[in-house]
Parts: structure tokens; C-alpha cells; sequence
């Protein structure tokens, strides 16, 4: 019996309107570059804020993608 075996691939998102938006961006890219994506996990999501105004969020996503 085969068993399936997969790949981790983590990547980091970016965007000004909220970090929904910074996942969906990672997402968007990843698509495009990695083949068979089986699932994702956001692990990580940061704000960065200048004069008290929030001006980027971040988010640190983990893919899982099948390999062969």
C-alpha cells in the first residue's frame, strides 16, 4: 500500500488593508509557484504600526503540498 508524503513550504504574506488579506495574498502566490496544494495553517500574524496607525499586516502561512 502506498501512503501519500508530503511537503512543508511556509511563506509570508503582506498587506495594508488586514491580515485576511495577507493570507489571501500568500495564498494567491503560492498557487502560482507550487504544485498540488493539499492544505494550509496561518501560524503567525503581526501588525507593524507607525505613529500609532497600523501601516502593514503580515501573515506566516505553512503549506502543504503533495509530493509525486
Amino acid at each position: 500500500m502506498s501512503y501519500p508524503v508530503f511537503k512543508e513550504t511556509i511563506i509570508i504574506g503582506s498587506s495594508i488593508i488586514s491580515s485576511r488579506d495577507a493570507v489571501r495574498h500568500a495564498m494567491t502566490r503560492a498557487n502560482v509557484t507550487l504544485d498540488a496544494i493539499n492544505w494550509y495553517e496561518v501560524v503567525d500574524s503581526r501588525d507593524f504600526k507607525e505613529n500609532g496607525d497600523v501601516v502593514r499586516y503580515e501573515a506566516t502561512v505553512k503549506i502543504g503540498s503533495r509530493v509525486g
